[in-house]
């Protein structure tokens, strides 16, 4: 399957296991997302990203040319008062930004699209255009770019991935900061390291998986992490496959921390800025639930112990 982005390097695995990372990697490193340009007269709506194909024109991106292409910019005036005609014409715009905005919600609620990026004058249209936005599609707003009409795609794409990887900075942040806090909190609702998160993967307490897109520091104890596995004997431990994973091999465990998580619908999210978890050994998680203190699940019974 050919994809839109690279790959960092090329590998060749040979295993009785797929090597899902770099493709859940680049899942996530690169969701599909929406430019909205506009003008007072004509708006074009551009989807980079998500799982594009590179087409035969070299392009990964789809667009939607000429929502309106109503002309106002030489409209002459004729025997209206200029106070009547300037009122013509911000109706035309509102009505103009209406629409396109409807437009704009339709595409993205049905491509599934979470990540929008307004472009156009600053002063011309985004005035008219922003208070259009419903509170769903405002919450999807990550940027504004000051584009004309002449700007070509490619220049669009890559100011616009640049807006991507600041909004990216600043979710991974967020993220990380969210599994501390939900660890560290009397709930217990959160797990540090690949043993902990492993164990609460495998007993499908976990909401969102954060990991290091780094697979190089992913770090663990391997005696510690053959044991977690062992425990849980192949059907009971939300794994893919009958065969365990090695657990020095750092990838195979990698790998099994991403399909148990697929396997009980947690969310994954990779962490560009290694540095946000290298304390934890790469990998952490938030909970759905919490078992009795001290709880440990082995295949299909459950023991609580006390602590003293």
């Amino acid at each position: 399957m050919q994809l839109s982005v690279p790959f960092p390097e090329n590998q060749l695995f040979e295993s009785d296991r797929p090597h899902i990372f770099p493709l859940a990697r680049t899942v996530d490193q690169n969701p599909k997302f929406a430019v909205l340009w506009a003008d007072t007269n004509k708006a074009d709506i551009y989807i980079f990203g998500g799982e594009d194909r590179i087409r035969s024109d070299n392009t990964a991106n789809e667009k939607v040319e000429n929502i309106k292409n109503t002309v106002t910019a030489r409209t002459q005036v004729g025997g209206w008062s200029q106070a009547r005609f300037q009122r013509h014409i911000e109706n035309f715009h509102l009505q103009h930004a209406k629409e396109v905005v409807a437009d704009l919600d339709t595409l993205m609620r049905e491509k599934e699209i979470d990540h929008l990026i307004l472009a156009g004058d600053e002063t011309a249209i985004m005035p008219v255009l922003r208070p259009q936005l419903s509170k769903e599609l405002e919450d999807k707003v990550i940027g504004t770019l000051n584009h004309s009409q002449y700007d070509s795609t490619e220049e669009i794409r890559t100011q616009a991935l640049e807006a991507m990887g600041v909004e990216n900075a600043v979710r991974d942040k967020a993220q990380v900061e969210r599994v501390f806090d939900a660890a560290k909190a009397a709930a217990g609702l959160g797990t540090l390291g690949v043993e902990d998160t492993l164990r609460a993967l495998s007993n499908g307490q976990v909401q969102e998986l954060v990991i290091s897109a780094d697979i190089d520091a992913i770090e663990y104890t391997a005696g510690k992490v053959g044991k977690i596995l062992n425990e849980y004997a192949p059907g009971d431990d939300k794994s893919s496959t009958d065969a365990l994973p090695e657990a020095r091999i750092a990838g195979e465990v990698a790998d099994e921390l991403l399909m148990r998580a697929i396997n009980t619908d947690a969310k994954i999210v990779f962490i560009e800025d290694e540095s946000l978890l290298k304390e934890v050994g790469g990998v952490g998680a938030v909970l759905r639930f919490n078992k009795c203190e001290g709880q440990r699940l082995t295949h299909s019974r459950i023991f609580c112990e006390k602590r003293t």
